[in-house]
């Protein structure tokens, strides 16, 4: 751009100049695949010429940038955007003949491109009455799925959402101190992100009574050796043995720890 001459008579022509300016561009945040571009204004006589750099190590060291530039040099677009330019820095600068100055770095930020959720299925689990069960899926998508569980008393007709005992990440699911009515419950896992929303197979609850144990009294003993099979019979309260028609008393029968 030519300059207006400002001319003195007999004297001398004198052309007016000032320093560039440039503004900062602005932070851009993309998705995987698409593109980003940075944007610049300068002021300056002469018009100044813009140059673009690029840094790939938090502004330590900067590359010229020569491809996407516009023709004035005040935009420069990025076609079809990495993961791996995620947080590479952009920067202008503008120059002439009076000075150069350079704006402040611009962050290119990439996102993933979306994508659905995945969910492995939970194991079946058989445990003894009393005890603690756990069910755990694993998952996978872009943005990360929130995970919920539900459970079916009725062989799967119908679904319940679980809420209780569901680990901070939603991934494992503990169900305490089972009983014996919750033996055949079903377990399943859902999956849910902006893409879609899936589900896993159910995992199968087994719970198992506890066996019994016959503890013998303090200072008794028995010997089996040429008898029959022992057979219980309570007597007031207190556990006999039958063995061979002979009647033996000091032995008690112990389910789920208490004596009986």
């Amino acid at each position: 751009m030519e300059q207006d001459p400002i001319t003195y008579p007999g004297a001398f022509t004198y052309y007016a100049t000032a320093a560039p300016t440039v503004t900062d561009p602005a932070d851009m945040t993309v998705i995987e695949g698409k593109p980003a571009s940075f944007a610049v204004n300068v002021t300056g006589e002469p018009a100044p010429e813009v140059t673009w750099e690029v840094s790939a190590d938090g502004g330590a060291t900067w590359n010229p940038v020569t491809e996407g530039v516009s023709a004035d040099g005040l935009i420069v677009s990025l076609a079809s955007v990495e993961l791996a330019q995620s947080g590479n820095q952009y920067r202008a600068t503008a120059t002439n003949e009076v000075a150069g100055v350079t704006s402040a770095p611009a962050t290119l930020t990439v996102r993933p491109a979306p994508m659905a959720p995945t969910v492995t299925s939970p194991e079946n689990a058989t445990v003894v009455e009393g005890e603690s069960a756990s069910f755990t899926v694993g998952v996978t998508g872009v943005p990360e799925p929130e995970v919920a569980w539900e459970v079916s008393t009725d062989r799967g007709a119908t679904w319940v959402p679980v809420s209780a005992g569901l680990s901070e990440d939603g991934l494992t699911l503990t169900v305490a101190s089972v009983e014996l009515a919750q033996s055949g419950n079903r377990y399943r896992a859902t999956a849910t992100n902006e893409v879609a929303t899936v589900t896993s197979e159910p995992a199968t609850l087994v719970v198992k009574a506890l066996a019994p144990v016959v503890e013998q009294e303090t200072g008794k003993q028995l010997a089996e050796t040429g008898m029959d099979v022992p057979a219980r019979l309570w007597l007031a309260g207190v556990t006999a043995l039958i063995l061979g028609g002979g009647l033996v008393a000091g032995f008690r029968l112990v389910r789920r720890g208490v004596a009986r």
